[in-house]
């Protein structure tokens, strides 16, 4: 494809960004966000588009060279949802034009960057392997929309794939990576603990869930300190606590809820058993009923070895040396997990922190921003990144 054609794709992309930008739709409710998607393939010549049960737009760009050794299938995520934020960047001329919903993640570049992607490759005459996109809803909130892919089954047939976020904490015109674990998984659970009443002035008439419920918090710690490895990196929190109706009164129901993050799968499982297992023996000593209820959300991103070097080898020649950065795991989550189960991934960042535009605003803040520049810069090595990936693995002996 030639510059020319190229730099008309990057004019398009940041029109459809302003778009869903100024008009941002919460987690399952991407309907007008999935028809701009839709417009804007047609008129690139795109129209083969599968709208799922869930609510995902699903892109299939065909090899056009298929001399190969393998035919690869390579997938590329692009995240759809806003935020229930009230933006206020007046500055930016394509802002919310929803009050009290915002595009604060990049999402909206997210999907533009995946728009401009399809038509990147659906141009390509020399294409040597399968794309598949996906515009994927609801990164943000329950039901996750990664997980209702993968139980589609549309990354079944995929090889390898990519995801792409913005990042405030390393400076634009720069990109970022992470070796092996990138995000770490993220589960919920609710606790409740069932006494009995009694007068504040005659606790031992009573069974107190208050006292109870603090004995579990100081204990909670030492799952974490004495019982998981510290190369682990878990962390338990609990965010919420309700109970009590006066303070006279002693506590006969409090309920907790609390979050828990975990690398690997291995310590997820033990953390999760534990954490169940101290709850009820935390009841039992002190006389009272406990009830535990886990929600487990998005799996932790793991990141194939071979294709972050691929990725690397790609940022250092098309941006410099200077540019990638090597980022620590992060203890943030992303329903891109549920596809890094199911297959080798790539998960990279793209920054965007920017004092000469405003943007030095964190991720869900009212204020967070992303140039269009930087955007741009992620679009490109999005294409460039898929090119080789889909290369190397193409002519790989099949294992």
């Amino acid at each position: 494809m030639s510059i020319k054609s190229l730099h008309g794709i990057e004019n398009e992309i940041v029109e459809l960004r302003h778009s869903i930008h100024a008009h941002p739709e919460l987690s399952g409710k991407e309907h007008a966000t999935r028809r701009r998607i839709k417009d804007f393939l047609y008129n690139a010549g795109i129209d083969n588009i599968t709208e799922t049960p869930s609510g995902a737009l699903i892109v299939d760009v065909f090899a056009k060279n298929k001399n190969t050794t393998r035919l690869i299938t390579i997938g590329i995520r692009g995240d759809m949802d806003a935020l229930p934020i009230d933006e206020e960047r007046s500055d930016l001329p394509y802002a919310s034009c929803v009050k009290g919903v915002m595009h604060a993640c990049g999402h909206d570049t997210h999907t533009a960057i995946a728009a401009g992607a399809a038509v990147y490759f659906n141009n390509k005459k020399d294409l040597n392997g399968n794309i598949r996109i996906i515009f994927q809803p609801s990164e943000e909130s329950e039901p996750l929309g990664g997980r209702n892919v993968i139980r589609e089954g549309w990354v079944d047939a995929i090889d390898a794939m990519i995801g792409v976020h913005a990042f405030p904490s390393i400076p634009s015109g720069t990109v970022g990576v992470v070796h092996d674990y990138v995000t770490a998984a993220a589960d919920s659970f609710s606790l409740i603990f069932q006494g009995k009443s009694a007068h504040g002035a005659l606790p031992y008439q009573g069974t107190d869930t208050i006292f109870i419920a603090s004995a579990f918090i100081q204990l909670l710690q030492g799952i974490v300190s004495r019982q998981t490895a510290p190369d682990e990196s878990a962390v338990i929190s609990i965010g919420m606590i309700s109970g009590g109706t006066a303070e006279n009164i002693i506590c006969d129901h409090i309920e907790l809820r609390g979050t828990i993050r975990t690398r690997s799968p291995e310590a997820r499982r033990e953390i999760q058993k534990k954490v169940a297992q101290l709850a009820e023996g935390v009841a039992m000593i002190h006389g009272a009923k406990s009830s535990f209820s886990l929600h487990e959300g998005e799996p932790s991103i793991q990141n194939d070895e071979h294709l972050v070097s691929t990725f690397i080898k790609t940022a250092e020649e098309q941006l410099g040396k200077d540019k990638l950065h090597l980022i620590k795991p992060l203890m943030g989550s992303d329903d891109f997990g549920f596809y890094s189960q199911r297959c080798r991934s790539l998960y990279f960042f793209y920054g965007c922190y920017n004092p000469d535009q405003g943007n030095i605003y964190p991720l869900h803040s009212p204020r967070f921003g992303i140039a269009d520049e930087d955007m741009l810069s992620g679009f490109r090595l999005t294409i460039s990144t898929a090119e080789e990936i889909l290369k190397k693995l193409s002519e790989a002996p099949e294992s």
